[in-house]
Order: C-alpha cells, then structure tokens, then sequence
C-alpha cells in the first residue's frame, strides 16, 4: 500500500464505497477508521449496501435518521486492533468498538459473520491505520431488530 491509505482509501478502492461516506454522522466510528488505529474494518463492499437497502429499506431511513443508531450499527463493524483473516478464523467471537460480540464461523473456505448476515469477500488488505475485510453483507448487532421488507 502507498503511504498514507487510510482505512477509509483502501475501503473505497476496494468496493466499498457507501459506508466509509456516513463519518460525518457517526463519530465513533469515524474515530474509529479515520484515527491512528490500529484497528480492523469489516467494510461491507457496495453490493451489500445496495442489497441492505432493498431487504430492509425501514432500517436504513432509521438509520439515516437516527444518527446515534448509525453510528452504532457502523461502530459494530470495527474491532480493535489489526487482525487478519487468519487471526479472525481462529474465534468464534470478536468483541467490536459498539460494545457486542461478532459472532464468526468457518464454513469451508469462507469466513461467516452473525450465522450468515455477511462473509469475508477480500481479506488482509493493510492500511496504515489498521486492516480492512472487505464483506459481502452489513453486520448487525443483536441489539438493533430488523424485519426484511
């Protein structure tokens, strides 16, 4: 990596786009990806955002209106300090910058978050500020229900 990519640049120039764009609503997590870290990002890339928005389209204006709930629900998807996909593999929980647990479970090759809310697409991808996985899903915490529309 060049110098001085960010989680926020390794994000956006890997697929993931949406959500690095909601920081200046969500300062924890904003602190979280933008500071010195080290951190690790699961980044839900843009498909997942865009499927996100189709199967619970009432969360996401909650989302969009609430932004302490925002800032939540993206704050669950940062874990402190750098882990890699190896490391990751090796738990069955891991304890995120929200406050509750990702649950994690190997299924063949793939590494699965929640019982299936998302998986790692592009694993190990090292910011100066922690390291970023690239998901095909967005987390959520067992706090924040959610009904498919």
């Amino acid at each position: 990596m060049p110098a001085g990519e960010t989680i926020s640049d390794v994000a956006s120039a890997n697929g993931a786009t949406f959500i690095p764009t909601y920081t200046d609503f969500a300062p924890m997590y904003a602190a979280a990806i933008e500071g010195p870290g080290p951190v690790t990002a699961l980044m839900p890339d843009d498909d997942a955002f865009i499927g996100f928005s189709t199967t619970y389209p009432d969360l996401l204006e909650e989302l969009r209106a609430d932004f302490d709930l925002l800032d939540s629900v993206l704050s669950y998807h940062v874990i402190d300090g750098a882990l890699t996909a190896t490391e990751i593999m090796e738990a069955t929980e891991l304890p995120t910058l929200q406050g509750e647990a990702i649950t994690v479970e190997v299924v063949g090759d793939a590494v699965v978050f929640n019982g299936g809310e998302g998986s790692v697409k592009i694993a190990d991808l090292v910011a100066t500020n922690g390291i970023v996985h690239i998901l095909d899903g967005i987390l959520l915490p067992p706090s924040v229900s959610a009904d498919a529309s």
